[in-house]
């Protein structure tokens, strides 16, 4: 087993995956396993768990990607690389890191897991970065992966409704919910509190119908 890095986010969201995948555990139990064997950051753990989550979360859209990309992405690419693949592509996708140094950073990781396709890793997450999806009529069953549901589930949907509001359920189940708190005003007021976000460069947002809830940007 690889020596991992534990203050690396990246290859720590990596061994998640793979432990999940191998044990065939619930995400969560591989999730804690390794926040309870590692003596990990608050940082590190906050950030793997999003990116490990997303990354889960639209797998099959992800994968429609690399197939495209890759010949016999199923079958010729071991599943060490396919995870370096996907937290990847993902953290180009929803996340606020330059593309380069995510780029960078995956192809170092895959030169410890599998050196022979470290350039394979490189070529194809620079390629994904301008991706552009290329079904024109795509079916429902193309339609059901790009947005990250079983086809049983938006079939069903759209038998029970139309298909409009079967891409709307899927739309709203993918996204990720917004978690408010509220300020405590015994100790600090508004003002001192959103003078210490900025001052931290914590990106954040009001509620707009009661300014003492904050959402903070997990990204």
């Amino acid at each position: 087993m690889n020596k991992i890095n534990e203050k690396n986010y990246r290859e720590i969201s990596l061994a998640i995956l793979i432990h999940n995948y191998k044990n065939k555990t619930r995400l969560y139990e591989s999730i804690d396993y390794y926040f309870s064997n590692l003596n990990l950051e608050k940082s590190v753990k906050k950030t793997s768990t999003y990116l490990v989550q997303g990354t889960i979360r639209e797998l099959s859209s992800l994968d429609i990607v690399f197939e495209d990309l890759i010949k016999k992405y199923h079958k010729s690419i071991p599943i060490e690389i396919k995870y370096i693949l996907r937290l990847g592509y993902y953290q180009i996708k929803n996340m606020s890191s330059p593309n380069y140094a995510i780029v960078s950073s995956y192809v170092d990781i895959s030169k410890k897991h599998n050196i022979k396709f470290h350039k394979m890793v490189n070529a194809v997450l620079r390629k994904a970065i301008n991706y552009k999806i290329k079904f024109k009529n795509p079916n429902n069953h193309i339609k059901s992966k790009l947005l990250n549901h079983p086809y049983w589930l938006y079939s069903k949907w759209i038998s029970d409704n139309c298909e409009q509001y079967a891409k709307k359920m899927a739309i709203w189940n993918n996204t990720i919910p917004l978690t408010w708190f509220r300020v405590n005003n015994l100790r600090y007021n508004n003002k001192s509190f959103i003078s210490y976000l900025k001052l931290n460069d914590i990106s954040f947002k009001q509620y707009n119908y009661n300014n003492i809830y904050f959402n903070i940007n997990q990204s």
